[in-house]
């Protein structure tokens, strides 16, 4: 699969097969294109976890993660630069998420980013997080179900809704609307 296909048929999967599982290989591939994600300062202080065990699946509250194949935990130092104002590791792992995504719908295997994952300090203690790093996100992966994705729940601003030079009062409330929505239609 060519990159433009993959980015634009990219979606959040939330139904797995069950009955199939993503090969090893494969998720070497999906970490190593984490790894080669863009870092600030190039620190690369990122740390995959990899979660398979049905226990420690239970600590995250959706319930789709337990069907899902495979999770990756993702972690990044926070005591590397003298100024976070502007978030680098939470910028770093979001790249290597991104990426991770990507290399996934090219290997024909669904994911979900996943940041609302419930207690932080539960998942801190569960996969023994250090202090210095903090819990950026989770991957799901796994073969997605065919009847899963419905295109018409697909909903994207266009160049044209997005292009500002400044954000004006009335986009802030377009955005909001818009993340309303978004949030009601998963319930």
């Amino acid at each position: 699969m060519e990159l433009e296909e993959a980015i634009f048929t990219r979606r959040s999967v939330r139904k797995y097969d069950v009955t199939r599982s993503v090969s090893e290989n494969d998720l070497k591939l999906i970490i190593s294109a984490g790894i080669y994600a863009p870092s600030g300062v190039n620190f690369q202080s990122w740390k995959f976890i990899i979660v398979e065990d049905e226990n420690l699946k239970k600590n995250f509250v959706q319930p789709f993660v337990k069907e899902a194949d495979k999770l990756i935990l993702v972690t990044y130092r926070n005591d590397l630069t003298r100024s976070n104002e502007f978030l680098p590791h939470i910028q770093s792992a979001s790249a290597a998420i991104e990426n991770m995504l990507l290399m996934a719908t090219g290997l024909g295997i669904g994911s979900c980013w996943l940041t609302g994952l419930g207690s932080k300090a539960k998942l801190e203690e569960a996969f023994n997080v250090p202090k210095n790093c903090d819990i950026i996100g989770l991957v799901t992966l796994g073969y997605p179900v065919d009847s899963d994705f419905d295109e018409s729940k697909k909903s994207k601003l266009t160049l044209e809704d997005i292009k500002n030079t400044q954000l004006r009062k009335d986009d802030l409330e377009l955005m909001t609307l818009l993340y309303i929505i978004n949030i009601s239609s998963f319930n």
